[in-house]
């Protein structure tokens, strides 16, 4: 299982395009502390090849959750991964209940070393598919920054489950997505998030550790989290038995340095009120009193639909932590509303409106989003952080589009301490700034 798993990821990635997007920073392509990966199976065959490395030298434990498409985890379990280890899984359908296979052998000895037998849950096929999607971050590490003892195994090193705690940047994970029968497949890297921090409750008094930041002044703020101009209001996240888990205030731009949610007080009022989105395209949330206005995320894809060749082109959307349990998204960026315009290479147009679930599918055609033309672009724009791509599946042949974002916030300090190159940009080592990576030229 593992050589061919192994094998058809390989293949798979060298065909296909891949696609990676955090909490400090989402960025494509670069590996992160926490993830976000996309699955889909089927009755008619359909399965993801799933794949998570460790790049680093020290030793860690891997917490992985599946999520049905409502955001509702369906199972969780641990992995322990060696230095510069790999795991992998199928997971696969029958359209009532997902089943993942793990791969053989692994590292570690039996018992807990991440080579399980196969795992069930119910995950009804919505249009003959199941989907959903899978987190993943860090339960435990074997040095001392996570507690660890060093011995080589991290099985018995204490989980960061239920602690405020910031992690290294050290997981990797892809996807493959097979078809039935093998007739076709595309592959993916997952969307890591950089500098993850995990904040257990999230508790708007909170002028301190795992609360609120502000990057203006540089200090610790309490925050206006849900709008309603107060700050007695605590969010219960969903961290687990088997480690920390990825909520809603988690994809937001935090603070690596105060191991808080970058809450900034726009107004000088003396109250964190705006947030900015890590996870997706830039858009601001503000609350009650802001000067700055809520604003949309926009992305950018890809279409080809053309009957006369069977090519059929999807859009699948990713809103994660949005809804389901434990979820809740900060101010002005809950609304899952999907508002945009395709045109063909033609340049003709058509506006379009989607409501969609939190992982969701709709194909481009007459039964979905509308098209003048065989091929074309398309724009959208959502409040909620969003993550996607657009594949197109023509007979044995299948790729895929990833989503390019219109902007990104990004945390970068004046200051950093690295273990090996040491400090540097040492103006001033407190600062942090949020900076909009984007075509400034257009933005309002």
């Amino acid at each position: 299982m593992r050589k061919l798993i192994l094998a058809l990821m390989l293949s798979v990635l060298l065909l296909g395009l891949g696609t990676a997007q955090a909490a400090t920073s989402q960025l494509d392509n670069v590996a992160g502390s926490a993830g976000i990966a996309y699955y889909q199976a089927s009755a008619a065959g359909d399965i993801t090849l799933l794949s998570i490395q460790n790049i680093d030298i020290v030793p860690i434990v891997a917490h992985v959750v599946i999520y049905n498409p409502n955001s509702t985890d369906i199972l969780s379990f641990k992995v322990p991964l060696s230095a510069y280890d790999e795991w992998g899984a199928a997971i696969s359908g029958d359209g009532t209940t997902l089943t993942v296979t793990p791969q053989t052998p692994c590292y570690y000895p039996a018992p807990n070393n991440g080579c399980f037998g196969s795992l069930n849950a119910a995950n009804a096929a919505v249009a003959g598919m199941q989907r959903g999607y899978i987190g993943i971050t860090i339960a435990a590490g074997d040095s001392i920054w996570y507690g660890g003892d060093g011995n080589g195994d991290p099985r018995n090193d204490p989980l960061t489950t239920g602690a405020v705690f910031r992690f290294n940047d050290v997981l990797e994970a892809r996807t493959a997505h097979i078809g039935p029968a093998n007739a076709n497949a595309f592959a993916m890297n997952a969307w890591m998030m950089q500098g993850f921090v995990n904040i257990p409750t999230l508790t708007e008094a909170v002028a301190g550790f795992g609360g609120g930041w502000d990057s203006i002044a540089d200090a610790f703020v309490t925050m206006f989290y849900n709008c309603d101009a107060d700050t007695a209001d605590s969010f219960i996240g969903t961290d687990d038995a088997n480690g920390p888990k990825i909520d809603s205030w988690e994809i937001l731009a935090t603070n690596f340095a105060s191991w808080a949610v970058i809450a900034d007080d726009t107004n000088g009022g003396g109250v964190g009120d705006t947030f900015y989105t890590a996870f997706g395209s830039t858009s601001i949330g503000a609350s009650n009193g802001s000067i700055v206005a809520p604003r949309s995320g926009a992305y950018w894809g890809r279409y080809n639909e053309n009957p006369a060749v069977g090519s059929q082109t999807t859009l699948v959307t990713v809103f994660p932590a949005n809804s389901g349990p434990g979820s809740a998204p900060a101010c002005n960026l809950s609304d899952r509303t999907i508002h945009g315009i395709s045109c063909d290479d033609n340049e003709f147009c058509a506006d379009f409106s989607v409501i969609p679930a939190e992982i969701n599918a709709v194909e481009f055609g007459p039964a979905g989003i509308v098209v003048t033309g065989t091929s074309g672009d398309f724009r959208i724009t959502a409040s909620a952080p969003l993550a996607g791509f657009t594949y197109t599946v023509a007979g044995t042949f299948a790729d895929t589009y990833p989503l390019i974002s219109e902007g990104k916030f990004v945390n970068v300090a004046d200051g950093f301490t690295h273990p090996f190159w040491g400090s540097g940009h040492a103006l001033d080592a407190a600062t942090s700034e949020i900076i909009e990576i984007s075509f400034q030229e257009t933005h309002p």
